[in-house]
């Protein structure tokens, strides 16, 4: 399987800028990246990836809510932010879950 790169362009030397509608941009750009990049939790979670597949986001899940409930807070957030690297949504979602569980 051959892997092709193509990388962001710029506003200055996009090839299409001469022509293109200029409301509407056509160059790419990753909008969505992270401002810190934690390398510990992209290694732990791309570990996990390998061993779970598509279910990684989950299984991290339920490790976090399980170590929360045998009392272990430092294992309970490493397991978020594992979830955190597949579904923030789902991350967010237990960890408010978690909090109203240990308000209890």
């Amino acid at each position: 399987m051959t892997i092709r790169f193509a990388g962001a362009r710029s506003r200055g030397n996009c090839p299409s800028h001469a022509w293109r509608c200029r409301s509407a941009p056509l160059c790419a750009a990753n909008d969505n990246t992270r401002t810190f990049t934690d390398n510990a939790a992209l290694i732990s979670a791309l570990r996990h990836f390998a061993e779970h597949g598509l279910a990684a986001a989950e299984q991290a899940g339920t490790y976090a809510a399980a170590a929360r409930t045998h009392g272990d807070p430092a294992a309970s957030q490493h397991w978020l932010s594992v979830c955190r690297q597949f579904d923030r949504k789902l991350a967010d979602r237990l960890a408010a879950r978690l909090r109203h569980a240990g308000d209890r």
